[in-house]
This record gives structure tokens, C-alpha cells and sequence, in this order.
């Protein structure tokens, strides 16, 4: 008994510095010695729900609501819990049946790209692929098709002589669009998966013009700015920030992060708030307080799409006060 009161004494502190798992693992470690230990089942679940294994979790706090009195402050803090975790159970079953639906639409295709063929297994291969007919047929195909992210379809001249780009120099050959129409005159179709890059599809089609000179093409290979990456200096104590030397200071920082938000500069909300963070244990603030400027930051935070720092700012305002329902 006396061994399984550490375990479950080490259990909770590590709670507090968010080591889920090992705070997990010591009150398995805790029951084992001692099966009647309730606050380590309690906090067991506490872990699980942070690791995200929802249904141990419930199955933790569903016997701990046995345990407690009803009525008493374990047993409303247990039922929040509980209350948490069937949500986020509801969340995860409806995002597998989201999940399940649009693979069901889709019939498992991610995205495919279709060419006719000729009759001759010569024409099937992309280094064709150079003939003007090709390259203006492939753009306008790409809205076709419930489902589908992109659809490209190629016609393929009736010859083994048209087909060479050596032979493109002739109008009558290079512009075939009128066969386009014409469904029922396709013999055969040959499908063919496109890769995931709009570079890597039509790697024979790089001479024609209008592959290599595509602007969106080409933008969408400059890897953008991240804005998580900034996101996470600013919610971990930038350079900006700073660490304030009372507790007066520190409502002042408060009120001006207050006041950025409203005026909807969120980025200097989030610097003001992220120094008040910084200075609680030096001031000394009450863990409620705590709490508030975590649930603060957090709301400029989803104000800049920087969802998973909210999120994480709200899991510190509820370790700091669970009755904190913003």
C-alpha cells in the first residue's frame, strides 16, 4: 500500500509537467500494488485523456465515478473528465464516418489520369506525350469528376506516324482537338495513376510550352513561411517577450494585451500575454490567474489559425483550473 501511494504521489506531480506517459505508466505501476487506490485510477484517466486513449480512459473514469461519493468536489471533477472524453470519443467516430464516407464516394481512387490509347502498345508510353494535341487537352480535364482531385485526359493519334513529335510541324496533325468530341469513337482507354506533384505527372511533357511556363505550377514548389514556426517562439517566451517585476506590471501587461485583441492586432496580444506567462512564478500569481492568461492567449492564438498552440494553451488554463469553461 505504502508503495503504491508513491507511485501515485510521482504519478501526479508528473501530471503537472505534462509527462502524460510516464504519469500514466506510475499509476498502472500504483494499482498493481494496491488495486483500491482510487486517486490513482482518477489520475490514470487524467493521463490517458492528454495521450488521447480515449477509451481506457473512460473505462478509468467510469470506475472511479463508483468509487467517489456522489456529490463531492472528486466526483464533479471525475464527471467533467468523463464528460470530456465521450466527446472527444463522439469526435473520433464521426471523423472515421467522414473518413469512410468520402473513401466510399471516391471508390478508393485518390486521383487518376486517363489516356486513350491506340490500338499499338507504342503509343501508350508518356515520351509521346509532346504532340500540342496532348499538351491543351490535359488542362481543361482537370474539374471532371465527382471525387476526384484531378482527372487528365490525352487523346491519342489513330497512327504509329503521328504520334513522333518529329512530325508536329504539321497543321493538319497538330491540331487533332476535333476528335476530342467524338466519345463514341474511343476503342480503348488505358488508366493511368498520376503522381502526387504536378511536376512529376507529365515529366515527358517538360518542351511544351505550356507545362513549362505554368506560373501555379511553379508557385506552389516555394515552400511558404510556416507560420506554426513563429507561433511556437512567441507561445514559448520569444525574444519580445519579457519577464515583469511585479504583479502590477503584469496587470498592466495584461490590460495591453487586452486592448491589442480588441483592436484585433492578435500577434501583439499573443507577445503581452506570453510575458505575463513568462513572469507568474516571479510575481507569484494565483493558479487561477494562470489559468485566465493561458485561456487568453489562446483566443488570439485561434484568432491567427495557430490551432494546435490554442489548443495546448487551453490544456495548461485547465490543469491550472478545471472550472475554467472558456
Amino acid at each position: 500500500e505504502g508503495r503504491s501511494t508513491l507511485y501515485s504521489n510521482r504519478a501526479f506531480a508528473l501530471l503537472k509537467v505534462s509527462r502524460w506517459q510516464e504519469a500514466s505508466e506510475d499509476c498502472s505501476a500504483a494499482l498493481s500494488q494496491n488495486p483500491e487506490n482510487v486517486k490513482a485510477l482518477y489520475r490514470r484517466a487524467q493521463a490517458r485523456n492528454e495521450l488521447g486513449e480515449i477509451e481506457g480512459g473512460l473505462a478509468d473514469v467510469s470506475e472511479v465515478l463508483q468509487r467517489f461519493p456522489a456529490g463531492s468536489e472528486q466526483h464533479k471533477a471525475a464527471k467533467e473528465l468523463e464528460t470530456t472524453l465521450q466527446g472527444k470519443a463522439k469526435a473520433a467516430s464521426a471523423t472515421k464516418a467522414t473518413a469512410a464516407s468520402s473513401s466510399a464516394s471516391s471508390g478508393g481512387f485518390k486521383r487518376m489520369e486517363i489516356v486513350e490509347a491506340s490500338d499499338s502498345e507504342e503509343e501508350a508510353p508518356p515520351a509521346k506525350s509532346s504532340s500540342p494535341a496532348k499538351a491543351k487537352t490535359s488542362s481543361p480535364a482537370a474539374p471532371a469528376g465527382a471525387g476526384f482531385k484531378r482527372m487528365e485526359i490525352v487523346e491519342a493519334s489513330d497512327s504509329e506516324e503521328e504520334a513522333p513529335p518529329a512530325k508536329a510541324s504539321s497543321p493538319a496533325k497538330a491540331s487533332p482537338p476535333a476528335k476530342a468530341p467524338a466519345g463514341a469513337g474511343f476503342k480503348r482507354m488505358e488508366i493511368v495513376e498520376a503522381s502526387d506533384s504536378e511536376e512529376e505527372a507529365p515529366p515527358a511533357k517538360a518542351p511544351s510550352p505550356a507545362k513549362a511556363s505554368s506560373p501555379a505550377t511553379a508557385a506552389s514548389q516555394v515552400a511558404a513561411p510556416s507560420p506554426t514556426t513563429s507561433a511556437s517562439s512567441a507561445a514559448n517566451g520569444s525574444s519580445t517577450s519579457h519577464l515583469l517585476s511585479s504583479r502590477a506590471a503584469l496587470e498592466e501587461m495584461k490590460t495591453k494585451g487586452n486592448r491589442a485583441f480588441a483592436a484585433k492586432k492578435f500577434e501583439e496580444s499573443i507577445e503581452c500575454f506570453t510575458s505575463c506567462i513568462d513572469s507568474c512564478e516571479r510575481v507569484g500569481l494565483d493558479r487561477e490567474g494562470r489559468s485566465t492568461l493561458y485561456s487568453n492567449r489562446a483566443f488570439a492564438l485561434l484568432k491567427v489559425s495557430r490551432w494546435q498552440e490554442a489548443s495546448e494553451d487551453c490544456s495548461a488554463a485547465l490543469s491550472q483550473n478545471p472550472e475554467n469553461v472558456k
